[in-house]
């Protein structure tokens, strides 16, 4: 009789002890990541790699490959970055990233043929994903790669063509590239979608453009009008542009335009006179 109620408590022990152990296992899982980081960070690239790669081994988290090959990097161990990559592409032939990944490295590795191959290939394979674009994007203008960056959100573009998902986006790498009427194209499909967006435009603008850039904003805002007569976003930024210029009939008479389409009563024209 006594032997079951001993069993039974040692059951009940051994299962207690089971689980603190799991516990401990799972808590070491959960500081080796920032183990990793804090090996990286400090420079110590062989014990980080070490770490990163048996972490993507038991999970095989894109974070923790991309570190590991950062890793190999900073060891100059191309050759094998190259390698691992190759391998992985063969893998997961559907994350382009990689390709960026594997063409940065032959760029490293004096392969320019081979590397321009690479970025052209992640660029062929672009598909209608919002993230996917997003990702490939990003990734070549952290490298610096801004002409590539511009060619995978124009895809982008493209395929979402009444979205204008990436507008915003494009707007920074214009400017960056120094392409300003690209860059005011850009914020202007912005507020095609998202006309609420007015305020943060014309501040982008009053920072950013010299009176001669004015000039070319107020020609394709005079575009943008003609083919789409029924925006006000349109003829507003258009008032606005000649509150710069100090042109207040002209401003007058494009607030009282919208003034009547809307039937505002005057009140735009009075938020005019004293705003």
């Amino acid at each position: 009789m006594l032997m079951k109620p001993l069993f039974y408590r040692l059951s009940i022990r051994l299962a207690i002890l089971f689980g603190i152990l799991i516990s401990f296992d799972q808590m070491a899982m959960a500081q080796d990541p920032r183990l990793a980081q804090q090996y990286q960070l400090s420079g110590e690239y062989e014990k980080a790699a070490d770490l990163y790669l048996r972490l993507y081994q038991q999970a095989p988290n894109p974070y923790y490959f991309d570190r590991y090959i950062e890793c190999l990097i900073s060891l100059d161990e191309l050759p094998k970055a190259e390698s691992t990559i190759r391998k992985e592409i063969k893998s997961a032939p559907d994350n382009i990233e990689l390709y960026v990944t594997l063409g940065g490295i032959l760029d490293k590795l004096d392969k320019k043929e081979e590397s321009e191959a690479a970025y052209r290939n992640a660029i062929s394979q672009i598909r209608k994903d919002q993230f996917s674009i997003h990702r490939l994007g990003n990734a070549f203008a952290t490298m610096g790669k801004t002409d590539l960056a511009i060619e995978v959100y124009e895809k982008g573009e493209k395929l979402f063509p009444d979205l204008h998902i990436y507008s915003l986006t494009l707007a920074d790498l214009y400017k960056t590239k120094g392409d300003v009427s690209k860059m005011i194209g850009a914020y202007l499909n912005l507020l095609e979608v998202r006309p609420e967006e007015i305020g943060n435009v014309k501040t982008m603008f009053a920072r950013g453009l010299s009176t001669t850039e004015f000039d070319e904003l107020q020609k394709q805002l005079y575009n943008r009008i003609q083919q789409n007569q029924d925006s006000d976003v349109y003829p507003e930024l258009l008032g606005w542009i000649f509150l710069q210029r100090n042109d207040y009939a002209n401003a007058l008479r494009q607030f009282k335009a919208l003034d009547r389409r809307n039937q505002e009563d005057g009140l735009r024209v009075y938020g005019l006179a004293y705003g």
